[in-house]
C-alpha cells in the first residue's frame, strides 16, 4: 500500500530571525501524510489536501504572511469538508469554519456535547472548535481570499502561528477520521461501490440486504443513504432513483431513519455543498420527509435547513421554474404544522437563492 499513497513530505523553508526578532529562533513546518492518514479518501479528496498543502508551503516558503493566513484557513476547510464527507455528514459549500468545526467532530464522535465525564476532553475539543472560527475570522482580515487595499500589519510570527495551528489540526482530524474509517471499511466500499460501479436493476436493493442495512449504525446507515441518493442527482442513474428513492418515498420499501436521512439530503445538496434540488427532486424530498417517524421528523428537516442555508442555489434562469416556490407550496398542502413551517423556511431560503445566485446566508467564512 505505501506504494500507492506514498508519504508525502511538505516542509516549508524555515522562518528567519526577522519574524521572531527577540529570540532569533526558527520554525519549520512539517506536513507528512501517507495511507495512514490518507487511504480512506478519494482520489479527488486526497489531491485536494495535498495540493492544499503545498500551497500552505510555498506561502511559507516565501514568507508571504496574507497567503500563509489564508492557505491555512482553505486547508483546515478543505479537510474538515472531505472528512465530513467521507464519513456521511453534509455541509453547504459556503458554510463558516465554526459550523464545519461542530459538523466534523459530529461525525467523528468526538463532539464535546458526547463526551459525557470528561471535562478536560470537553474543553479540548471545544479550543478545537474555537480555534477553526478563529482562523476564519483571522483569513477575513489579514489573509487572502477578499482582495486587500493595503498590506496585512500582522506579524509573521502570528502567521506562522496560524500555519502551525492549522498543521497540528489537520494531522489531529485527518488521524481520528482513518481511525473511524478502520471499524467502517466494509460500509465505505459499499458506499464508493454505489457510487461508482455498474449495476443492474435491483441490484442496488440487493446490496443494501446483503449489508442488513437494518442493523448498522446510524452514522453506516445514513452514509449508504447519500450514496444512494447522490448515484440519482449527481450521477442520474435512474436505478437508484427507481428502485430505492422513490419506493422509500412512497412507502413502498422500508428502511432506517437514519438511511432515509441521507437519502432525503442527497436529493438536495450535493456531495460538494450545492443545491442541486430539481422540481422531481422536490416532490420526493418533502414525500420522503412525511414517511420519517415524528420523533426524528422534525430534527432532521431542521438540520437540511441548516445545510440547505449555506448550499449556493443557481440562479434562475428566464424559462426555469423556480424548485424553492415548488417547496413552498408543497409545504402549504402539509397538515403537520411543525414539518410545515419547516419546509416554508426551506423553500423561502432556496427561492433567495435562485433570485440572487447565494443563500441567504451567504457570508465570509
Amino acid at each position: 500500500m505505501d506504494s500507492v499513497y506514498p508519504k508525502r513530505r511538505a516542509e516549508g523553508a524555515s522562518i528567519s530571525r526577522a519574524a521572531f526578532p527577540s529570540t532569533g529562533a526558527k520554525l519549520s513546518f512539517v506536513f507528512e501524510f501517507g495511507e495512514q492518514e490518507l487511504g480512506y479518501l478519494g482520489d479527488p479528496a486526497r489531491t485536494a489536501v495535498l495540493a492544499a498543502v503545498d500551497r500552505v508551503m510555498r506561502a511559507v516558503a516565501i514568507k508571504d504572511v496574507e497567503a500563509m493566513i489564508g492557505s491555512a484557513k482553505d486547508l483546515s476547510e478543505g479537510v474538515a469538508k472531505v472528512t465530513i464527507g467521507a464519513l456521511g455528514g453534509s455541509y453547504g459549500a459556503n458554510a463558516d469554519l465554526n459550523g464545519l468545526g461542530h459538523a466534523v467532530l459530529e461525525v467523528l464522535g468526538l463532539h464535546p456535547s458526547g463526551l459525557h465525564g470528561e471535562q478536560a476532553l470537553q474543553k479540548l475539543h471545544g479550543s478545537l472548535i474555537a480555534g477553526m472560527q478563529a482562523l476564519g475570522e483571522l483569513r477575513n482580515r489579514h489573509g487572502t481570499g477578499h482582495g486587500r487595499p493595503s498590506p496585512s500589519p500582522l506579524p509573521a510570527a502570528d502567521a506562522a502561528f496560524a500555519v502551525a495551528c492549522a498543521s497540528a489540526w489537520t494531522k489531529w482530524v485527518l488521524a481520528a477520521a482513518a481511525r473511524v474509517f478502520v471499524a467502517r471499511a466494509e460500509i465505505a466500499k459499499a458506499a464508493r461501490s454505489i457510487a461508482e460501479d455498474v449495476f443492474r436493476r435491483g441490484e442496488i436493493p440487493a446490496l443494501l440486504q446483503t449489508l442488513n442495512v437494518q442493523t448498522l449504525s446510524a452514522p453506516d446507515q445514513r452514509l449508504l443513504g447519500l450514496a444512494v441518493s447522490r448515484r440519482w442527482t449527481s450521477g442520474h442513474t435512474f436505478l437508484a432513483r427507481d428502485d430505492v428513492v422513490v419506493p422509500l418515498a412512497r412507502g413502498e420499501a422500508e428502511y432506517p431513519t437514519a438511511f432515509a436521512d441521507g437519502v432525503l439530503t442527497g436529493l438536495l445538496v450535493d456531495e460538494t455543498g450545492y443545491f442541486v434540488g430539481t422540481m422531481s427532486n422536490a416532490d420526493l424530498a418533502v414525500e420522503l420527509s412525511e414517511r420519517i417517524p415524528n420523533s426524528d421528523r422534525q430534527n432532521i428537516l431542521r438540520d437540511l435547513q441548516s445545510v440547505i442555508q449555506s448550499a449556493p442555489v443557481r440562479p434562475l434562469g428566464p424559462s426555469d421554474e423556480s424548485v424553492g416556490q415548488r417547496l413552498i407550496a408543497l409545504a402549504n398542502g402539509i397538515a403537520q404544522q411543525e414539518t410545515k413551517a419547516v419546509w416554508l423556511r426551506i423553500g423561502t431560503d432556496v427561492s433567495a437563492g435562485e433570485g440572487s445566485g447565494t443563500t441567504q446566508n451567504d457570508r465570509p467564512s
